[in-house]
Protein backbone atom coordinates (compact mmCIF):
# COMPACT_ATOMS: atom_id res chain seq x y z
CA UNK A 1 0.00 0.00 0.00
CA UNK A 2 2.76 2.44 0.96
CA UNK A 3 4.64 1.48 -2.18
CA UNK A 4 1.60 2.29 -4.35
CA UNK A 5 1.17 5.64 -2.62
CA UNK A 6 4.86 6.43 -3.14
CA UNK A 7 4.64 5.51 -6.83
CA UNK A 8 1.55 7.69 -7.31
CA UNK A 9 3.21 10.62 -5.56
CA UNK A 10 6.31 10.21 -7.72
CA UNK A 11 4.18 10.14 -10.87
CA UNK A 12 2.35 13.31 -9.85
CA UNK A 13 5.59 15.04 -8.88
CA UNK A 14 7.23 14.01 -12.17
CA UNK A 15 4.23 15.32 -14.11
CA UNK A 16 4.31 18.71 -12.39
CA UNK A 17 8.08 19.00 -12.77
CA UNK A 18 7.73 18.22 -16.49
CA UNK A 19 4.99 20.84 -16.90
CA UNK A 20 7.11 23.38 -15.01
CA UNK A 21 10.15 22.68 -17.22
CA UNK A 22 8.02 23.07 -20.36
CA UNK A 23 6.54 26.34 -19.10
CA UNK A 24 9.97 27.74 -18.19
CA UNK A 25 11.39 26.70 -21.55
CA UNK A 26 8.57 28.35 -23.47
CA UNK A 27 8.87 31.55 -21.42
CA UNK A 28 12.64 31.73 -21.94
CA UNK A 29 12.21 31.12 -25.68
CA UNK A 30 9.43 33.73 -25.97
CA UNK A 31 11.36 36.38 -24.01
CA UNK A 32 14.54 35.46 -25.87
CA UNK A 33 13.32 37.03 -29.10
CA UNK A 34 15.25 40.27 -29.71
CA UNK A 35 13.31 43.25 -28.36
CA UNK A 36 13.84 45.09 -31.66
CA UNK A 37 12.45 42.14 -33.64
CA UNK A 38 9.70 43.16 -36.05
CA UNK A 39 7.68 41.74 -38.93
CA UNK A 40 6.63 43.98 -41.80
CA UNK A 41 4.07 43.35 -44.53
CA UNK A 42 4.80 44.60 -48.04
CA UNK A 43 3.10 43.72 -51.32
CA UNK A 44 1.45 40.59 -49.99
CA UNK A 45 4.56 39.23 -48.27
CA UNK A 46 5.84 39.20 -44.69
CA UNK A 47 9.44 40.32 -44.08
CA UNK A 48 11.46 39.87 -40.89
CA UNK A 49 13.89 42.61 -39.94
CA UNK A 50 16.53 40.03 -38.92
CA UNK A 51 17.63 36.55 -39.91
CA UNK A 52 16.65 33.29 -38.22
CA UNK A 53 20.26 32.83 -37.10
CA UNK A 54 20.18 36.16 -35.24
CA UNK A 55 16.94 35.18 -33.49
CA UNK A 56 18.34 31.77 -32.55
CA UNK A 57 21.52 33.36 -31.21
CA UNK A 58 19.46 35.75 -29.07
CA UNK A 59 17.39 32.88 -27.63
CA UNK A 60 20.53 30.86 -26.89
CA UNK A 61 22.06 33.87 -25.13
CA UNK A 62 18.88 34.21 -23.07
CA UNK A 63 19.18 30.59 -21.93
CA UNK A 64 22.86 31.06 -21.09
CA UNK A 65 22.26 34.28 -19.15
CA UNK A 66 19.41 32.74 -17.16
CA UNK A 67 21.02 29.41 -16.23
CA UNK A 68 24.44 30.91 -15.49
CA UNK A 69 22.88 33.41 -13.07
CA UNK A 70 24.41 36.33 -14.93
CA UNK A 71 21.01 37.98 -15.30
CA UNK A 72 20.76 38.29 -11.50
CA UNK A 73 24.05 40.07 -10.93
CA UNK A 74 24.63 42.43 -13.88
CA UNK A 75 24.57 46.10 -12.93
CA UNK A 76 21.77 48.24 -14.32
CA UNK A 77 20.90 51.77 -13.20
CA UNK A 78 23.12 51.49 -10.09
CA UNK A 79 21.42 48.30 -8.91
CA UNK A 80 21.02 44.64 -9.87
CA UNK A 81 18.06 42.82 -11.41
CA UNK A 82 17.80 40.69 -8.26
CA UNK A 83 17.41 43.79 -6.07
CA UNK A 84 14.82 45.20 -8.48
CA UNK A 85 12.98 41.88 -8.44
CA UNK A 86 12.83 41.71 -4.64
CA UNK A 87 11.34 45.18 -4.30
CA UNK A 88 8.89 44.76 -7.17
CA UNK A 89 7.77 41.29 -6.07
CA UNK A 90 7.01 42.46 -2.52
CA UNK A 91 4.86 45.32 -3.85
CA UNK A 92 2.95 43.06 -6.25
CA UNK A 93 2.48 40.41 -3.56
CA UNK A 94 0.82 43.00 -1.31
CA UNK A 95 -1.61 43.97 -4.08
CA UNK A 96 -2.42 40.38 -5.05
CA UNK A 97 -2.78 39.07 -1.49
CA UNK A 98 -4.93 41.87 -0.09
CA UNK A 99 -6.79 42.17 -3.39
CA UNK A 100 -7.77 38.51 -3.06
CA UNK A 101 -8.92 39.02 0.54
CA UNK A 102 -10.94 42.09 -0.43
CA UNK A 103 -12.53 40.25 -3.36
CA UNK A 104 -13.64 37.46 -1.00
CA UNK A 105 -14.92 39.93 1.61
CA UNK A 106 -16.95 41.80 -1.02
CA UNK A 107 -17.97 38.92 -3.26
CA UNK A 108 -19.30 36.35 -0.77
CA UNK A 109 -21.64 38.74 1.16
CA UNK A 110 -22.81 40.24 -2.16
CA UNK A 111 -23.60 36.76 -3.47
CA UNK A 112 -25.50 35.88 -0.28
CA UNK A 113 -27.57 39.07 -0.55
CA UNK A 114 -28.25 38.43 -4.25
CA UNK A 115 -29.54 34.94 -3.49
CA UNK A 116 -32.11 36.36 -1.02
CA UNK A 117 -33.67 38.75 -3.50
CA UNK A 118 -37.05 37.94 -4.96
CA UNK A 119 -37.29 36.43 -8.41
CA UNK A 120 -38.93 39.62 -9.73
CA UNK A 121 -35.60 41.37 -9.24
CA UNK A 122 -33.69 38.56 -10.95
CA UNK A 123 -32.74 40.54 -14.07
CA UNK A 124 -31.42 43.47 -12.07
CA UNK A 125 -29.58 41.06 -9.78
CA UNK A 126 -27.87 39.43 -12.76
CA UNK A 127 -26.92 42.82 -14.19
CA UNK A 128 -25.29 43.83 -10.91
CA UNK A 129 -22.86 40.93 -11.26
CA UNK A 130 -22.52 40.70 -15.03
CA UNK A 131 -21.89 44.38 -15.76
CA UNK A 132 -18.55 44.45 -13.85
CA UNK A 133 -17.59 41.21 -15.61
CA UNK A 134 -18.36 42.63 -19.06
CA UNK A 135 -16.65 46.01 -18.64
CA UNK A 136 -12.98 46.09 -19.75
CA UNK A 137 -10.48 46.08 -16.88
CA UNK A 138 -8.89 49.32 -17.99
CA UNK A 139 -12.24 51.16 -17.79
CA UNK A 140 -13.01 49.94 -14.25
CA UNK A 141 -9.48 50.77 -13.09
CA UNK A 142 -9.64 54.20 -14.75
CA UNK A 143 -12.91 55.02 -12.97
CA UNK A 144 -11.34 54.16 -9.61
CA UNK A 145 -8.29 56.26 -10.47
CA UNK A 146 -10.49 59.22 -11.38
CA UNK A 147 -12.13 58.86 -7.98
CA UNK A 148 -8.69 58.78 -6.35
CA UNK A 149 -7.68 61.94 -8.24
CA UNK A 150 -10.87 63.70 -7.13
CA UNK A 151 -10.30 62.75 -3.48
CA UNK A 152 -6.68 63.87 -3.55
CA UNK A 153 -7.18 67.28 -5.16
CA UNK A 154 -10.15 68.02 -2.90
CA UNK A 155 -8.12 66.91 0.14
CA UNK A 156 -10.68 64.28 1.12
CA UNK A 157 -9.56 61.34 3.26
CA UNK A 158 -10.37 57.78 2.23
CA UNK A 159 -11.16 55.32 5.04
CA UNK A 160 -9.86 57.92 7.47
CA UNK A 161 -6.48 58.07 5.72
CA UNK A 162 -5.17 60.78 3.50
CA UNK A 163 -5.52 62.54 1.31
CA UNK A 164 -3.84 59.66 -0.54
CA UNK A 165 -1.79 60.49 -3.62
CA UNK A 166 -3.08 58.60 -6.64
CA UNK A 167 0.41 57.82 -8.03
CA UNK A 168 3.43 56.08 -6.54
CA UNK A 169 4.25 53.64 -3.77
CA UNK A 170 6.26 55.70 -1.28
CA UNK A 171 3.73 55.19 1.54
CA UNK A 172 2.07 51.91 2.50
CA UNK A 173 -1.41 53.36 2.12
CA UNK A 174 -0.76 54.18 -1.54
CA UNK A 175 -1.44 50.49 -2.19
CA UNK A 176 -5.11 50.96 -1.20
CA UNK A 177 -6.35 52.11 -4.61
CA UNK A 178 -4.41 49.44 -6.58
CA UNK A 179 -5.80 46.79 -4.20
CA UNK A 180 -9.33 48.11 -4.67
CA UNK A 181 -8.92 48.27 -8.45
CA UNK A 182 -7.63 44.71 -8.83
CA UNK A 183 -10.38 43.25 -6.61
CA UNK A 184 -13.48 44.56 -8.42
CA UNK A 185 -13.65 41.98 -11.22
CA UNK A 186 -12.83 38.95 -8.99
CA UNK A 187 -15.40 40.16 -6.43
CA UNK A 188 -18.12 40.24 -9.11
CA UNK A 189 -17.14 36.74 -10.23
CA UNK A 190 -17.13 35.38 -6.66
CA UNK A 191 -20.51 37.02 -6.06
CA UNK A 192 -21.99 35.26 -9.08
CA UNK A 193 -20.55 31.88 -8.05
CA UNK A 194 -21.82 32.30 -4.47
CA UNK A 195 -25.34 33.27 -5.56
CA UNK A 196 -25.57 30.41 -8.07
CA UNK A 197 -24.37 27.89 -5.48
CA UNK A 198 -26.96 29.01 -2.90
CA UNK A 199 -29.76 28.99 -5.48
CA UNK A 200 -28.84 25.45 -6.57
CA UNK A 201 -28.89 24.28 -2.95
CA UNK A 202 -32.28 25.74 -2.06
CA UNK A 203 -34.26 22.71 -3.29
CA UNK A 204 -31.95 20.06 -1.83
CA UNK A 205 -33.71 17.65 0.52
CA UNK A 206 -31.55 18.43 3.54
CA UNK A 207 -32.07 22.19 3.07
CA UNK A 208 -35.85 21.73 2.81
CA UNK A 209 -35.76 19.53 5.93
CA UNK A 210 -33.74 22.14 7.84
CA UNK A 211 -36.25 24.84 6.89
CA UNK A 212 -39.07 22.56 7.99
CA UNK A 213 -37.44 22.18 11.41
CA UNK A 214 -37.54 25.94 11.86
CA UNK A 215 -33.88 26.75 11.14
CA UNK A 216 -33.29 30.35 10.13
CA UNK A 217 -31.74 31.28 6.80
CA UNK A 218 -28.41 32.15 8.38
CA UNK A 219 -28.35 28.92 10.41
CA UNK A 220 -28.85 26.95 7.20
CA UNK A 221 -26.26 29.09 5.46
CA UNK A 222 -23.67 28.53 8.19
CA UNK A 223 -24.23 24.81 8.84
CA UNK A 224 -25.21 23.46 5.42
CA UNK A 225 -24.18 25.87 2.66
CA UNK A 226 -20.84 27.48 3.51
CA UNK A 227 -18.90 24.27 2.84
CA UNK A 228 -20.42 24.01 -0.63
CA UNK A 229 -19.80 27.70 -1.28
CA UNK A 230 -16.17 27.32 -0.19
CA UNK A 231 -15.74 24.30 -2.46
CA UNK A 232 -17.19 26.09 -5.50
CA UNK A 233 -15.10 29.22 -4.92
CA UNK A 234 -11.96 27.13 -4.52
CA UNK A 235 -12.84 25.31 -7.76
CA UNK A 236 -12.90 28.58 -9.73
CA UNK A 237 -9.97 30.20 -7.92
CA UNK A 238 -7.46 29.50 -10.73
CA UNK A 239 -9.74 31.55 -12.99
CA UNK A 240 -9.91 34.31 -10.38
CA UNK A 241 -6.12 34.39 -10.03
CA UNK A 242 -5.84 34.54 -13.82
CA UNK A 243 -8.06 37.64 -13.79
CA UNK A 244 -5.91 39.28 -11.13
CA UNK A 245 -2.61 38.52 -12.86
CA UNK A 246 -4.03 39.83 -16.14
CA UNK A 247 -5.10 43.08 -14.43
CA UNK A 248 -1.84 43.50 -12.50
CA UNK A 249 0.06 45.20 -15.33
CA UNK A 250 -2.74 47.71 -16.01
CA UNK A 251 -3.27 48.50 -12.32
CA UNK A 252 0.40 49.05 -11.54
CA UNK A 253 1.04 51.09 -14.68
CA UNK A 254 -1.91 53.45 -14.21
CA UNK A 255 -1.18 54.01 -10.52
CA UNK A 256 2.59 54.20 -11.08
CA UNK A 257 2.90 51.43 -8.49
CA UNK A 258 6.32 49.94 -9.18
CA UNK A 259 5.62 46.23 -8.83
CA UNK A 260 6.19 43.37 -11.26
CA UNK A 261 3.62 44.52 -13.80
CA UNK A 262 4.92 48.08 -13.84
CA UNK A 263 8.49 46.93 -14.40
CA UNK A 264 7.51 44.67 -17.30
CA UNK A 265 6.20 47.68 -19.23
CA UNK A 266 9.02 49.95 -18.06
CA UNK A 267 11.74 47.49 -19.09
CA UNK A 268 10.14 46.97 -22.49
CA UNK A 269 9.77 50.69 -23.27
CA UNK A 270 12.71 52.42 -21.55
CA UNK A 271 15.76 53.72 -23.41
CA UNK A 272 17.96 53.62 -20.29
CA UNK A 273 18.83 49.94 -20.79
CA UNK A 274 20.65 48.27 -23.64
CA UNK A 275 18.71 45.70 -25.64
CA UNK A 276 20.64 42.86 -23.97
CA UNK A 277 20.01 44.22 -20.46
CA UNK A 278 16.32 44.85 -21.11
CA UNK A 279 15.87 41.40 -22.59
CA UNK A 280 17.55 39.68 -19.63
CA UNK A 281 15.60 41.59 -16.97
CA UNK A 282 12.34 41.20 -18.87
CA UNK A 283 12.90 37.43 -18.99
CA UNK A 284 13.67 37.34 -15.25
CA UNK A 285 10.48 39.18 -14.29
CA UNK A 286 8.31 37.16 -16.67
CA UNK A 287 9.71 33.84 -15.43
CA UNK A 288 9.19 34.90 -11.80
CA UNK A 289 5.54 35.76 -12.48
CA UNK A 290 5.03 32.45 -14.31
CA UNK A 291 6.60 30.49 -11.44
CA UNK A 292 4.56 32.36 -8.84
CA UNK A 293 1.31 31.70 -10.70
CA UNK A 294 2.16 28.02 -11.19
CA UNK A 295 2.97 27.57 -7.49
CA UNK A 296 -0.36 29.16 -6.54
CA UNK A 297 -2.10 26.87 -9.03
CA UNK A 298 -0.46 23.79 -7.47
CA UNK A 299 -1.39 24.95 -3.96
CA UNK A 300 -5.03 25.46 -4.94
CA UNK A 301 -5.12 22.11 -6.69
CA UNK A 302 -3.71 20.36 -3.62
CA UNK A 303 -6.25 22.07 -1.35
CA UNK A 304 -9.10 21.08 -3.62
CA UNK A 305 -7.91 17.47 -3.88
CA UNK A 306 -7.20 16.91 -0.17
CA UNK A 307 -9.23 19.29 1.97
CA UNK A 308 -12.40 20.30 0.19
CA UNK A 309 -13.75 16.83 -0.78
CA UNK A 310 -13.66 15.87 2.91
CA UNK A 311 -15.61 19.00 3.83
CA UNK A 312 -18.10 18.32 1.08
CA UNK A 313 -18.67 14.75 2.31
CA UNK A 314 -19.40 16.03 5.82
Amino acid sequence: MNREITINLMKKASYHVLVLVIVLTLVIVATGFPMNFDVEYHHGEFHWNMSFEEIQQSINENFRSFFSGEVLTMEIMSTTPLAMLRGAFSLSFVVLFFGTLLALLMGIPKGILDSRKKRTAGTFKLLQSYIPLSIPDVLTISVIQLGAIYLYYNEIAFLGIGPIHFLGDEQWYQSIFPILSISVLPAAYISRVTANTIENLQEKAYIVTARGKGCSYFQILKKHMMKNISFEILSVFPTIMGMMFASLIIVERLFYYQGMGYHLIYIYTTNQLSIEQAQGVFSLFTITLALFYYLIFLLLKAMKAKIMPKLKEK
